[in-house]
């Protein structure tokens, strides 16, 4: 009975051991993430509503996209453009 509680003692001890291991080994050499970028594709793939053939409105949308801080110059950058494309 002893010498079966000393090798279960063994066996634990070798594993505890070989799990330390493996997360020392983890730690110093991790493994490369995996980034699959699904939603920019899908993204990509869906149909959009935008009408490319409207130069006015593809620079409108645009010019929406900008952070708030470029927003107020947007009025007159459309009717500066508005107004060459016309000529």
């Amino acid at each position: 009975m002893k010498a079966a509680i000393a090798k279960a003692i063994l066996v634990l001890a070798t594993l505890a051991a070989s799990v330390t291991a493996f997360a020392q080994a983890e730690r110093e050499n991790p493994a490369p993430r995996l980034t699959t970028n699904e939603v920019e594709i899908v993204e990509a793939l869906r149909p959009g509503a935008l009408a490319i053939d409207d130069p006015v409105a593809v620079f409108a949308y645009v010019l929406g996209q900008l952070p708030i801080a470029c927003r107020s110059i947007r009025p007159r950058i459309i009717t500066t453009f508005v107004s060459s494309t016309a000529e």
